[in-house]
C-alpha cells in the first residue's frame, strides 16, 4: 500500500524552497563514527544464546547471539574462525569476545551493526529458549498429546483447505501458486493470523478455533467446514518460530476436529506443533503438496486406468465371441436331431432291458408258484388220503388175515379216519392260507400289476434308478413316467416337498 504525504511547495512564481537534509550516507557514516568512537565497544564481551551457526564462503563463521528480548548479528572471520575447534550448536550459552562495527554489503555500508568476533567460549549452560522447548515439550508429551494413536490420516481428495498463516509473508503467495498449479478445483480458504511477537500465539489459537467452527461463512452465504488445514510459516529463528512452541497453540492443534498439518520453518527446523499436528511437512510448499493430489497426474491415472478397462472390456468381448464361435460349431447346434437319435435309442435299450429284465423276474416267480404249488398238492389233504386209503387196504388185507383182530382194528380205522381227517382239514387250511399269502406277495413283487392298477414308476433317464423321493429331484429335471400301456418323459416344474405335510 503506497502512503503519499503532501508538502506545501512554492510555485515557480514564488521561487524554489530547499529543505536541509542529510544523505544517507551522511546518516550511517555518522552513525559508524559514534560506534567507532565509543571505547566500550571496540572492545568489549558479550553473553547470549548462540543460533545460527554456519561457515560461508571464505571460511568465514556467521551466527546470531540472542537473549530473551534482542539479538544481534555476528561474524568471525577465518583467521579467528579456524582457532574453533568445536563450533557452538544452537541454544548453547557463550561468552563472545569482539567489537562492534557497521555491516558492509557490496561495499557500501548499511545502517546496521554486527559484532566483530575474535573469541567465543561457551558458558556450559543451555540456552533459555531451549530450556523453555524442552520443559514444554515434557509436559505435553506425558499428556499424550505427541501420541500417534491420535494422528488422523489426511482425506485423500480435500475439497476446502483452511490455511493459517500470515497474509503479509511470502508463504501465502507461494502456498496459492502451488495450490493452483497442482489442482485449481480446491478452494483455499485463509485464516489471517500473527505468526511472530507478542500476540502471535492467541492469534493462532484464534484461527485455529475459527476454522474448526461449525462453518466458514462462503460469498454465497452457505457455510462449509474446512477437510484439512495447513499452519504455515516462514523459516526463521526460535524465537522468531516460538509462537509454535507455546503450550496454548499446541494444545489448539491437538484437539482440532479437523486434521492439521504443520509446516514450519524449514526442513531443519522443528517446533511442538509439529509433533501435535496429524502430520508434519518440512515446509510450507510441501506441505501442499502432500494435502493436494497433483491434478495433472491423477488425470493421467484416470486415463491410464480407462484404456486399462477399454482393454479388459475389448478382451472379455473377444473372449465372448470366441467362445460363441466355437459353441456354435459343436453338433447340438449344427445337427440337433442327432441329439433326439442318440436319446431314442437310449431309450430303446433301456426300454429293452426292462422288458428282458421284467421277464426274467416273472420266469423266477412263476417257477417258485410251481413249486410251491407242487409242495401243495404233495400236502394235500386228497394225497394224504389216497395214501391212508392204501394203507387202509393193506390193513383190511391183513384184517382178512386176522379176522380175531377186525373189531379191533375196525375201532382203530374208525379214530385214525376221524383224526386223519382232522389232520387234513387242518393241513389243508394251512396251506391255503400259506398260498394266498404267497399269492399276495407275488402280486405285489409284480411290477406291472402295480402298473394296472392306475399307478406309475418314475425313474432318471440315463441311470434308469427308481426315483422315489422328491429330494431326488430339481425344477428343470427331465424324468420317464412308466405306464401299463408305455413311458413318458416329463420335466419336472417345481418340488413341494411330502404330500402328508
Amino acid at each position: 500500500m503506497d502512503f503519499w504525504y503532501d508538502i506545501d511547495t512554492p510555485s515557480a512564481e514564488q521561487g524554489e524552497c530547499e529543505i536541509a537534509s542529510l544523505t544517507v550516507s551522511q546518516v550511517v557514516a555518522h552513525m559508524r563514527q559514534l560506534v567507532q568512537n565509543d571505547s566500550r565497544l571496540a572492545n568489549l564481551v558479550v553473553s547470549g544464546e548462540v543460533v545460527g551457526w554456519r561457515i560461508i564462503r571464505g571460511n568465514h563463521a556467521v551466527f546470531t547471539l540472542r537473549d530473551e528480548q534482542s539479538q544481534i548479528g555476528c561474524v568471525m572471520w577465518s583467521t579467528y574462525a579456524r582457532e574453533v575447534d568445536d563450533p557452538p550448536s544452537d541454544g548453547e550459552q557463550v561468552y563472545v569476545f569482539g567489537s562492534i562495527r557497521n555491516r558492509k554489503y557490496n561495499q557500501t555500508y548499511t545502517g546496521e551493526f554486527q559484532i566483530h568476533a575474535t573469541k567465543i567460549i561457551r558458558r556450559f549452560d543451555k540456552g533459555y529458549w531451549w530450556k523453555q522447548y524442552e520443559e514444554t515439550k515434557r509436559k505435553l508429551e506425558v499428556e499424550g498429546l505427541f501420541s500417534e494413536h491420535r494422528k488422523r490420516p489426511l482425506p485423500p481428495f480435500p475439497q476446502r483447505v483452511g490455511l493459517i498463516t500470515s497474509i503479509d509473508g511470502a508463504v501465502l503467495h507461494d502456498v496459492i501458486q502451488i495450490a493452483r498449479k497442482r489442482n485449481p478445483s480446491v478452494e483455499i480458504f485463509v485464516f489471517p493470523s500473527l505468526v511472530q511477537g507478542e500476540h502471535a500465539s492467541e492469534s493462532l489459537v484464534r484461527a485455529i478455533r475459527f476454522a474448526n467452527s461449525f462453518g466458514v461463512e462462503q460469498p454465497d452465504g452457505s457455510r462449509c467446514m474446512m477437510d484439512v488445514l495447513i499452519l504455515a510459516r516462514g523459516g526463521g529463528s526460535i524465537e522468531d518460530l516460538w509462537a509454535f512452541n507455546t503450550e496454548q497453540v499446541v494444545r489448539a492443534v491437538a484437539t482440532s476436529r479437523i486434521p492439521i498439518v504443520s509446516a514450519i520453518g524449514h526442513e531443519t527446523d522443528y517446533t511442538l506443533t509439529d509433533f501435535a499436528a496429524d502430520l508434519r511437512a518440512p515446509t510450507p510448499s510441501a506441505a501442499v503438496e502432500m494435502v493436494l493430489p497433483d491434478a495433472e497426474h491423477l488425470l493421467a491415472k484416470v486415463d491410464y486406468l480407462s484404456q486399462r478397462a477399454y482393454r479388459a472390456v475389448e478382451s472379455a468381448f473377444a473372449t465372448a465371441r470366441n467362445s460363441l464361435a466355437m459353441l456354435s460349431e459343436r453338433g447340438v447346434f449344427t445337427q440337433p436331431e442327432s441329439l433326439l437319435n442318440q436319446a431314442r435309442q437310449r431309450v430303446n435299450s433301456f426300454s429293452i432291458r426292462l422288458e428282458s429284465a421284467s421277464n426274467r423276474f416273472l420266469e423266477r416267480n412263476k417257477l417258485l408258484v410251481s413249486s410251491l404249488l407242487e409242495a401243495l398238492y404233495q400236502n394235500s389233504p386228497q394225497a394224504r388220503l389216497a395214501r391212508y386209503r392204501e394203507q387202509l387196504l393193506l390193513a383190511a388185507l391183513k384184517l382178512d388175515a386176522s379176522s380175531h383182530s377186525l373189531n379191533t382194528l375196525t375201532r382203530r380205522l374208525e379214530v385214525l379216519t376221524s383224526r386223519l381227517s382232522q389232520a387234513a382239514n387242518l393241513r389243508a387250511e394251512r396251506h391255503r392260507n400259506t398260498l394266498v399269502s404267497v399269492s399276495s406277495k407275488l402280486d405285489i413283487l409284480n411290477p406291472y400289476a402295480v402298473l394296472q392298477r392306475g399307478y406309475a414308476l418314475l425313474r432318471d433317464p440315463f441311470t434308469k434308478h427308481v426315483l422315489s423321493q422328491t429330494k431326488l429331484f430339481v425344477p428343470g429335471q427331465t424324468a420317464e413316467v412308466v405306464l401299463s400301456d408305455g413311458i413318458l418323459l416329463v420335466t419336472v416344474e417345481e418340488v413341494k416337498g411330502d404330500a402328508s405335510a
